[in-house]
């Protein structure tokens, strides 16, 4: 009998993110703090009586080098897979910096080790197909560090209640925004003191509003309604607002809510749990 199975795989943020050094082939050292946030992509995959590996998306749409397809062909080479057919309904932004195409990789790598009982897929096989996959293969709140290959779990200081707000006209490019960074530079910040006093900040942020200065304007509306922490994804376009106060929470929401409603704009609400934990991991 063909086997299936059915994947939620969360988006991401970056509470903190700095770029370091580039290592001997030329990648970008990272240092992150990740948490997994409740909006998901959902992934079927149907196992096939043959051994062509398909895979689409409910919208029609289509990218060009897909990551999830890149994964699949990785995990066939080393472990070897029958047929399989893999549909994607996504709901995680695109060029948004919430690493959709990494969190369908990183379903897909789960949904295949679930239904072919490979075992644990280790942080070496998953980081030759993205930065952001082993943190999001995992889940829960890590310390990314190197390529990405370096996942430790931490404990935040305590829980914290979002804001985060996306443009869908805004898609901003990886690559393109660290051209940018290596040209112009951005903003270095501590890793530990953001663990102590929840104080954010993004190397990446000035080469993205570089790019689309339009993108500060998520910023601003964060910012106007009392957001005191304030700090944008990845490599945009997405900011996110912050507090551990819940009452405070409460209010700044809604106004951030009715701003977002009249602009056109995305914006979830949600909460980050302080001690999230991650699944256990090889390396």
């Amino acid at each position: 009998m063909l086997k299936d199975i059915e994947i939620l795989s969360s988006a991401k943020v970056n509470l903190c993110l700095n770029v370091e050094d580039k290592d001997d082939i030329g990648f970008h050292n990272l240092d992150s703090i990740v948490a997994n946030i409740p909006i998901y992509d959902r992934i079927i995959i149907t196992e096939r009586n043959d051994s062509e590996k398909n895979l689409s998306y409910v919208s029609g749409e289509s990218f060009t080098d897909d990551v999830s397809m890149r994964m699949v062909r990785l995990i066939d080479e080393i472990y070897g897979l029958p047929g399989v057919d893999i549909v994607i309904e996504k709901h995680i932004p695109v060029g948004a910096g919430l690493g959709g195409s990494s969190a369908d990789a990183a379903g897909i790598a789960r949904g295949l080790k679930s239904l072919f009982n490979l075992g644990e897929i280790p942080n070496s096989i998953l980081i030759n197909v993205g930065s952001d996959i082993p943190c999001m293969y995992y889940g829960g709140n890590t310390r990314m560090q190197g390529r990405g290959e370096k996942i430790t779990p931490i404990t935040l200081p305590s829980d914290l209640y979002v804001s985060l707000l996306v443009d869908r006209s805004i898609v901003l490019h990886t690559g393109r925004v660290f051209k940018r960074y290596d040209e112009i530079g951005g903003e270095a910040g501590s890793i530990d003191s953001f663990l102590k006093f929840l104080i954010p900040f993004n190397s990446l942020e000035r080469a993205a509003l570089d790019i689309c200065p339009k993108a500060n304007a998520l910023k601003e509306i964060l910012e106007r309604s009392g957001y005191g922490r304030v700090v944008m994804t990845g490599s945009g376009s997405a900011f996110l607002g912050f507090t551990p106060d819940s009452t405070a929470f409460q209010g700044i929401s809604v106004l951030v809510e009715n701003e977002a409603r009249n602009k056109g704009l995305l914006h979830y609400r949600f909460k980050i749990s302080s001690g999230l934990k991650i699944s256990k991991m090889k390396s």
